[in-house]
Parts: C-alpha cells; structure tokens; sequence
C-alpha cells in the first residue's frame, strides 16, 4: 500500500461557474501496475470514507477476491471535500491567506471526474479494468462512466443511482439544517466548527441508512416492560453522532452532502437515459431490497439501460448500509459477475422505467400470491397483511405461468392486503398462524410465496419467490424453521 499525493497548480473551471485555483488529491495505491498498464481497478469511496479501501472493504481485498493487490494495481483518490488529504474547506483560500470555511466553492460530482481524469492521464492509464464503488461512490463511477464510455471495461455499481432524488436530497438538506442550528457554525470559525450540529446530522442520517425493521430487530429492548429513558434505540443515536466527530468534520460532511445532491449524469447534449444506453461497459448492478435511501427502483434505471448490464439483489437487514456491510454476498455476485454467471430474469421481463429531467418513475403495484395446501383456508395475517379470500385463480395462474411456465391446478391460492419482506418475521403475525395450526391439529404447514410487481402499462414483474415452513415455538415465541424468501433474480 502507497499513499500519494497528485497536485494540479492551474486553474479549473467548476461546473457552478467559480474558478478553483488549483487543486490536490490524496490517493491510495496497491499492487503494481504493470507493463500494459490495462490491470487497474479504480475504486471509489462513499461519504465519509477515505482512500484506504482495506480499511472498510476489508473482506473485498485478498487473492480470491476481485481487490487482489498481487494481481491488479487497486486506485482509490479520496473525494474532493473530504477532510482524509484532498482538498477541502479547512485548506488555504489562495485569495484570502486563510481557511476557506464557507468560501469553499459546490464541487459536483461531474467536479471531481474531471479532477479524477487529470490524475489518470499523469499516471498514464488509458483504461481501466474494473470501476466499482457503492452509495457516492457509485455516483462518481456512473458518472465518469457515462462520461468516457469506453474507459471501464467492467463496472460494479452498488446502491447508487443516475440522479440524486428529492428524498435523497430532503435527508441530506436536514443534516446541513441540523449543522446549521450549530452556534459555532457562525462564528469564532475553526477546524470544530458545527461539531455538535454533525453528531445530530450524523444521528439523523443512520435512520435513513438502516430502516424500521434494523432498528426494531438490533434497538429493540430485552423486555416489554414500560421504559421512560435510556432507550437502546436513543443511546445508538447518541453512539453514532460521537463516533463520526471523532474522525470527521462537519466543513467536509456539509460539503460533501451538497456534492450529492448535485449528482445528475445528464447535461446540456444528453438526457441521462441517452448517456447510459452509450455506455460500452460489461455492467453489474447491484441493489438492497431493505435500502430506504436510494431504492432498487433507481438501480433499475441503470440496469435496464446500460447494454451490457446485469442486475442483482443483496438480501440484508441493513438498509443501505449493506453495501458496506454483506462483503460476503458482495464478493459472490462479483465473482459470478466475472465469471460471467449472473442472469437476470427481472431485468429481462421489465420493461424500462420512466424517467426525464424531472426524474419520473413508474409506481408499480404489489401483487402477493400465498398458495396454502388444499385443506387449509386460513384468513389471519401474514407477512404485516391481512390474508385476503381466495383471488381469481385465473390471475394467479397468469402470475405463476410468467415466472415459472407452470400452473397451480387443486391449490388454493390468496393475497395479503399489503406484503412487508424486508424482515418477514412478524412475531404477531406467526403467533396467530401458530394458533391456528394448533387448532388444526397439525405440527407444520408449507405455505409457498409468490411476489410480482405489476408497471403502469400492466407488465408483470417477479420480484421473489419463495416458502416457508412453520413449525414450532422456540424460547416461547414463534420459530421458523426454514424461511427463504429471496429474490428470483440471478
């Protein structure tokens, strides 16, 4: 591992219309490149991360892993803003002598691939082998991607999108809020400026960062007894506002959240959907089913416009966090992905999802199909949704016969009023159905699950399929003894 530096002492032209009087980059290497300079892998750091990728992708780097040192020279520059060696807003304002603080001009995301490409050409590279980078990291990657089409040979592109949405960015316009609020934010300027304001920004990010079921399944208390404080869910609030000021600033976080929201691949030429259909990459895209903060429909847009795209789902309890944390389903899609391995059926049935300047999605509609056995005719909850009658088996059959080519003839089939899988182990929910075995006299019932999503032109979709066997208490409460329900997607 090698640590640099790359400065550029002209001159660069921002896309606001403000001058920069010159920049640096901090950026880490490993490995060598070699001769042909064609083994690069170009990696791209979210937030507040830094150039160190074994730091926090630890279990991406090794020699059966896509970041092998010993056969690939591994890039990554810390972003533009960032307060880990690039330039930022506590750095020296040529025009002033002083710290530029809140002189510190918008440095978009389209900003720092051109800062980026100045440091490939004075290393020389002319092509890249892989790009990967997850959450603002996948901005900067789609970004230099839809920019130099031809420059990735492979692109991973994880929990990211081709525009920051209004949601994205009403998340982050709260944290500056929060920093803002911020006395010292105004004046007596240092390097701890709006410190405190960063631990509530930080505090108000991890919500959007995980989701309902990581906090009541991680926060929730030992027991079900009234409590009036020291709530587990306050204190790991409380936990990651500190956590973040011990090793960031607030100069740099509200910089950098302001270089998000600026993130848009179109430009005055192209819409966004144009630059992604010229994009030559061999392209996996991955999306996070729990992901509240940039949903898998915004993945979407990219895997079904991109050529050469495949798409693929990480099941996890983390919400967006996940590209950070599943390494292990990371690195098995990665390398099905270089081997060539993953096929999309969802990518291949959907048809592409709308979008222009005002970025317009399609609002597809759920549809549930719980086939229960023959004898069984159970109208409790499930899944967060109340069991429906039996629907029109006509429908039904349309459903199973796009997704798998086959009929349900002698089951009987029902709907769930709303279907909530991103934690299916509703613990009222399987009390209920516990019950009701019970009173049947049986010890298990195998219920299969079938999940479509239905655009506005009435394309069925697959979204997962899968089942569950009930079968007993554990502990006192319900115990599912198998539970797959995992997307049909790869």
């Amino acid at each position: 591992m090698k640590i640099n530096r790359f400065v550029f002492q002209k001159p660069i032209n921002l896309i606001s219309g403000e001058i920069l009087e010159g920049f640096h980059l901090t950026y880490t290497t490993y490995g060598q490149l070699n001769d042909k300079k064609d083994n690069v892998i170009w990696v791209f750091h979210a937030l507040t991360g830094n150039s160190n990728v074994h730091e926090w992708w630890a279990n991406l780097f090794g020699d059966e892993q896509l970041l092998n040192p010993k056969q690939y020279f591994i890039i990554c520059a810390n972003t533009p803003g960032s307060c880990y060696g690039s330039i930022s807003p506590l750095d020296v304002n040529p025009a002033t002598g002083k710290p530029y603080f809140h002189a510190f001009p918008l440095i978009t995301i389209k900003d720092m691939i051109a800062m980026y490409n100045l440091l490939r050409i004075q290393l020389g590279i002319t092509s890249i082998k892989f790009a990967i980078g997850g959450s603002m990291g996948g901005m900067q990657a789609i970004e230099w991607a839809s920019q130099m089409p031809n420059l990735f040979k492979n692109l991973i592109l994880i929990a990211t999108n081709i525009q920051q949405m209004p949601w994205a960015i009403a998340w982050n316009s709260i944290q500056r809020l929060a920093i803002e609020t911020d006395e010292t934010w105004h004046k007596n300027l240092n390097e701890l400026s709006g410190i405190n304001g960063l631990k509530a920004a930080r505090a108000i990010a991890m919500i959007s960062y995980r989701n309902y079921e990581t906090y009541n399944y991680f926060q929730r208390e030992e027991n079900e007894k009234q409590k009036f404080n020291g709530f587990k869910a306050e204190s790991y609030q409380y936990y990651q506002g500190e956590k973040l000021t011990l090793r960031f600033n607030a100069w740099s976080y509200y910089a950098l959240t302001r270089s998000m929201d600026s993130h848009n691949i179109s430009d005055a030429k192209s819409t966004a959907i144009e630059k992604l259909k010229l994009i030559n990459s061999k392209t996996l895209v991955i999306g996070i089913e729990s992901d509240i903060l940039f949903p898998i429909e915004e993945q979407l847009i990219m895997a079904n416009n991109i050529k050469n795209a495949k798409f693929s789902i990480i099941d996890s309890i983390y919400g967006h966090d996940g590209f950070l944390i599943e390494t292990e389903q990371l690195n098995r899609k990665i390398k099905e992905f270089i081997n060539r391995k993953i096929t999309s059926k969802y990518t291949k049935k959907m048809k592409e999802s709308r979008y222009n300047n005002k970025a317009i999605f399609t609002q597809p509609t759920l549809h549930s199909f719980m086939v229960f056995p023959e004898d069984i005719n159970y109208a409790g909850t499930l899944f967060g949704g109340k069991v429906l009658a039996e629907m029109d088996k006509a429908a039904a059959k349309a459903a199973r016969r796009i997704l798998y080519g086959t009929d349900c003839d002698g089951c009987v089939t029902a709907g769930i009023s709303k279907i909530n899988f991103k934690n299916p182990a509703h613990t009222g929910d399987f009390i209920e159905l516990k019950a009701f075995i019970t009173k049947l006299g049986k010890s298990s019932i195998h219920i299969d699950v079938y999940v479509t999503r239905e655009d506005l032109k009435g394309n069925i979709q697959p979204i997962c399929n899968g089942n569950f066997v009930f079968v007993s208490l554990k502990n006192g409460k319900p115990f599912v003894h198998e539970l797959e329900l995992n997307p049909n997607l790869n």
